[in-house]
């Protein structure tokens, strides 16, 4: 029997869409890029940062943006929520003190309270919509927190009315994050196709997710693109 060929919708902004796409075709899917979402700059005055004793990115557009507007490398520690981001900010030249072994905000909250200094300075550059468990933890254990509004992730409207006649051609639909399942489903039809499935790249989203709908979410283990996909051809594809 042939192996079959499952068609996903890749949600990603477009800026981000070709790794899963990649990912998704290396693995013999087909990706359907509709980019839900766009990110927007935010005016931002960058703080003095020779007193700061830890920056932390919690993705991959933090990261970009904030190395955009920053000429000097900060001489603090640096921590990121996981491996793509830490591989993105080691590629414009920081160097990575601490990733948490598991990939969220908490994790991360976890990890910089066991390692930073009570009195340590933490600069955290964020999303508009980042959710607020990061600084709340670490402010909630008496640390210094200064957070700053990088960008804002908006739906793209144009993609949203290209929506509902692509959900009839794929077997299910992509979400790396929240913001993109929010985008979804102001969009979607009430009446989504009968074997329609989601997938989830880790928890936080997979409960957006279930806000919209009680259909079936597939998450993986371990919260990376990759991982996400191994698990849905896994539980997807008859060979």
């Amino acid at each position: 029997m042939e192996r079959r060929r499952l068609k996903l919708l890749n949600t990603r902004a477009a800026h981000q869409a070709a790794p899963l796409r990649t990912v998704l075709e290396e693995s013999g899917a087909e990706s359907v890029d509709l980019p839900l979402i766009r990110i927007e700059a935010e005016e931002v005055h960058l703080p003095e940062l020779k007193e700061s004793d830890w920056l932390v990115f919690t993705s991959v557009n933090t990261v970009e943006f904030w190395h955009r507007l920053s000429v000097d490398k900060p001489k603090a520690r640096i921590a990121c929520v996981g491996p793509k981001t830490a591989a993105c900010a080691e590629s414009k030249g920081y160097t990575v003190d601490l990733v948490p072994k598991r990939f969220d905000a908490e994790a991360l909250a976890e990890a910089l309270i066991k390692t930073a200094h009570r009195e340590d300075r933490i600069v955290y550059p964020r999303s508009r919509r980042a959710r607020p468990a990061l600084k709340h933890l670490l402010e909630e254990d008496g640390r210094i927190v200064e957070d700053i509004v990088l960008y804002d992730t908006v739906p793209d409207p144009d993609a949203q009315e290209r929506l509902v006649p692509l959900l009839e051609q794929v077997d299910g639909v992509l979400f790396l994050s929240p913001s993109a399942v929010h985008a979804f489903f102001e969009a979607a039809p009430a009446d989504l196709p009968e074997n329609l499935f989601f997938g989830s790249i880790g928890s936080i989203t997979e409960k957006a997710i279930r806000k919209y709908t009680d259909r079936e979410v597939i998450t993986p283990e371990t919260y990376t693109i990759e991982a996400l996909v191994t698990t849905i051809i896994k539980k997807k594809v008859t060979v």
